[in-house]
Formats: structure tokens, sequence, C-alpha cells
């Protein structure tokens, strides 16, 4: 698969990119009902001054609950420090506190995106817009948004709001040209892309979208020569970088199993994660890593172990199911990788890679039919791929061959 695929395949589940589930609602929450932050014991280095900001802050609350800035100093912390869910709440508690605050609506709303519910991202960033309309990192995010939802329109002019208030960020050209390349308009997508390759920051994005454009055009040895210097983006604003200010040792930890992994330190990478859950306690996103890193080390029972473990906790958490999915492939148990990938799509229906992990197990059960279905749907849901392209076609020669027919799809 091209780039993105195998970023996203690997180990999509450690970052914010692919929506969990939709919630009903992105409900209020009070003093009462924020996540608990308690830790039991500590560990060496930032993990015990970890636990002694999260005591820090929560105590805070507690002593002021009515403080907006108590709550704003709680959220900055459990956010920065990657307790995403406790942050959301946190932040939902500043605006019931400070209706008029944009930087809490803002953060809201990026917790909120981040859980999957789109919808109350948009009506939390809206609210920010209400009070702060040159912000123009909440008109980009909102584009993203709109364009995830499959609201083109609307997400072209948030992204050209954008790109009027700062001409010189990357991300509203990024959008058009996910737009572009949408729509099938490769020549626009280049035309926008182009122009803006060279710039440092966010280039290696910019040369993930420009090598999608240049292979619908047909030129395969430009976007090879991209491709290989391409990666996932890391979506960054000043108000975010406010945020990042507070890290206190998770982070660190992450980054550090991050190295690990890359020079191939597999070990190295589990006792930090290991460490990390200790620690955090119920974490989806350490613990589909440490996941990944036992796939990896070509351990997938103790990835599966660990995995069934987190369900019984979290058994409505996409993220885990989908990992699982990559679990029993490992393991060539694929009548249960498809109910793993089924299972994914049922929390997360527009989520690709479970759509191509799905047909890839039904092409191993020879079910022609239904991987053509299935990888159709990676292709609608996720970015262009010339070779998922050329799976697709072969897949689908193959079902017209034996006859095989479309099944009931998740």
């Amino acid at each position: 698969m091209g780039v993105a695929w195998s970023l996203a395949l690997s180990l999509a589940a450690c970052g914010d990119g692919a929506p969990a589930p939709a919630s009903a609602s992105a409900s209020s929450s009070t003093a009462q009902s924020a996540p608990d932050l308690a830790f039991d014991g500590g560990f060496d280095g930032g993990s015990r001054a970890l636990t002694a900001a999260l005591d820090r802050v929560r105590a805070a609350t507690e002593r002021a609950p009515k403080d907006p800035a108590a709550w704003t100093e709680r959220a900055l912390v459990c956010e920065a420090n990657g307790l995403d869910e406790a942050a959301t709440a946190a932040w939902t508690r500043v605006t019931e506190l400070a209706p008029n605050d944009a930087r809490a609506w803002y953060h809201a709303a990026r917790g909120r995106a981040a859980a999957g519910d789109l919808e109350g991202a948009l009506a939390a960033c809206d609210r920010t817009l209400a009070l702060d309309a040159d912000y123009a990192p909440a008109h980009w995010r909102r584009g993203t948004w709109l364009f995830e939802l499959g609201r083109a329109s609307a997400a072209r002019d948030a992204f050209e709001a954008a790109a009027r208030l700062d001409p010189t960020a990357l991300e509203p050209v990024w959008g058009l040209a996910r737009l572009a390349l949408d729509a099938g308009d490769a020549e626009r997508a280049r035309a926008l892309l182009e122009p803006v390759a060279e710039r440092t920051r966010g280039r290696s994005y910019t040369f993930l979208l420009l090598a999608s454009a240049l292979r619908l055009l047909g030129d395969d040895a430009r976007a090879a020569t991209f491709a290989d210097r391409a990666a996932e983006p890391v979506w960054i604003d000043p108000w975010k970088v406010e945020v990042l200010e507070h890290r206190v040792g998770y982070h660190e930890a992450v980054e550090g199993a991050q190295a690990d992994i890359a020079k191939g330190d597999f070990a190295g990478a589990e006792r930090r994660l290991v460490a990390l859950l200790d620690e955090q306690g119920d974490d989806v996103s350490v613990t589909t890593m440490l996941a990944s890193v036992h796939l990896a080390a070509r351990e997938p029972e103790r990835a599966l172990d660990l995995l069934d473990e987190a369900l019984e906790r979290r058994p409505d958490h996409y993220r885990l199911h989908y990992n699982r999915a990559l679990a029993l492939g490992a393991l060539e148990r694929f009548d249960e990788q498809v109910e793993a990938a089924a299972r994914t799509l049922e929390l997360q229906p527009t989520f690709a890679p479970a759509w191509f992990e799905r047909g890839k197990a039904l092409v191993r059960l020879e079910r022609f039919g239904a991987a053509a279905e299935a990888l159709a749907k990676a292709l609608e849901y996720g970015p262009r791929d010339a070779r998922l392209e050329r799976l697709l076609e072969q897949v689908r020669d193959r079902a017209d061959a034996s006859g095989d027919q479309p099944e009931d799809q998740p």
C-alpha cells in the first residue's frame, strides 16, 4: 500500500487521525462527572512528576469547583499528557463556567473531534468563531471536519476563509487539495501543492498529497520521489502549542517508545509502554501502540491477549477492535479477522483501514465478491492509492471468474 496506508495500518491508533465513533451528544461535565485523576504509585523521573501534576490540578478544582482558571489548568495538564477524555471533560467544564472563552470552546472542539463527535466539534467550533472570528486555525479545523462529513462546499468555504486570514498557513492548502483530489481534479491539487512543496514546516504531508495527485496524472516517477519523503501531518497551531507546554513526561515516554520501534528495539519500547500502562491505567492509545510493538516483534498472540483484556474494559472502542483484527490477521485466523473488522465498522463505518483489513481477510478466504465490496469501501473512505485500485481490479476479476457474489457488509 502507499505511505498513507502503511502508516494507518501500522500505528493508526496512536494518533488523532481517525475519528472514534460519534457519541449521541457532547454532554456537559461537572466537577463530579469529570474523569478521575487519581493514580496509584509512581515511577522514576517524569512519571512521578506527572502523578504530582495531576494530583495538583485535581486538588485545585476540588478547592474551587467553580473557578474556570482551575479547570483550565486541569484541562491543559490532562491534554498535554495524553489524558484526552479527562481533558475534554475539563474543557467542557470551562465552557460552562466561562461561556465567552474562545480558547476553551476551541479545545473542547478538538477533543470532541478526536473522540469522533464531529457534529459536536463543529458546534463548539462555531461558538469559537462567534467569539473570535479571526483565528484561522479554527476555520481550517472546521473545514477538515466538514470534509470528513462529506460537506464539500462548506468545507471549501472554511478552508478559503482560513487562507484569507493566514496566507502563509499550509493547512488550508492541504484542505483545498484534499477536496480537489476527492473530486478527481488532480491538476487542481497539483497546482495548489507544488508552490508550497518545499516549505520546511509540514512539507512531508504536502509531499504525500502531491504524490497522490501526480499518480492520478500518470507521473509515477515524480510521485515516487515525493512518496519516499511523505508522512502524515502534525496538526499544530498557536493555541495548541500553549497546551503542549504543559507536558510532564507522558509524551517523552511515548516518543522514546517510538524511537525504540524505529530502531527495532521492541523490548525497549515494550518496557516504556508497560510502565506507562501501569501508571496511566486504561489508556487506549498506549494499549494499541503496545499491541503494535508485539505485532512488529512477531508476537501476535501477545498482542491479541493484550487487546482482549482491554476490550473487557472498553468493549465499544473501535481502535481496540481494529488492532484485534490486525492481530488475528497475523495469526491467519481470517474468519475471526473478518468479524473483528466488522465490529470496528459497526462502531466507525467510515474507517478505511478496517475496510481494507476486512477486504484482505476475505481475499484469503476466497470470498472475492465480498472482498471487492470491502476494498471499494476502503478506496471510498480513504486516500486514493494506485496499488489499492489495482488490487481491487484484480479481486473483481477473480469474483467475476468464480461467479462469487457480493455479501451483506457491516
